[in-house]
């Protein structure tokens, strides 16, 4: 669900609202995913590139995250998706998804790539949080 709405709220609001719908992924993200979102209806101008950098070897910051969605907030835009990711294609970075759960906006993980690993006992740390 997403920052402010419940499921239940969300089947009440009109097509228009979708506008306000902002959504989220790291520099690292696959490429699909911007697709997806706008086969979903969501604007590209409401699609937000989180930087990256490699003091965190290239995995999304929540740190990052956080002071983006407060500067859409305050917009008033509704954070409302967030693309994470097991394993990015470019770097096989993985995203810190237990610490990305504190948002309480929909939290899609792409771990297509790097989800397989993680039957490994060694790995399974790296799907915490979902």
């Amino acid at each position: 669900m997403s920052y402010y709405f419940n499921q239940h709220e969300y089947e009440n609001l009109g097509v228009d609202y979708i506008r306000k719908f902002v959504v989220y992924g790291s520099d690292q993200t696959y490429s699909t995913h911007s697709k997806a979102y706008k086969i979903a209806g969501i604007f590209p101008c409401n699609s937000r590139v989180v930087p990256t950098s490699i003091e965190s070897d290239f995995a999304l910051s929540p740190v990052v995250l956080r002071g983006i969605i407060e500067v859409d907030v305050a917009a008033g835009v509704v954070p409302f998706f967030l693309y994470a990711t097991v394993g990015t294609t470019s770097t096989t970075t993985v995203d810190p998804l237990s610490q990305l759960t504190e948002f309480n906006i929909w939290l899609h993980v792409d771990a297509a790539y790097g989800g397989s690993t993680c039957i490994c006992p060694e790995f399974r740390q790296y799907l915490d949080g979902i």
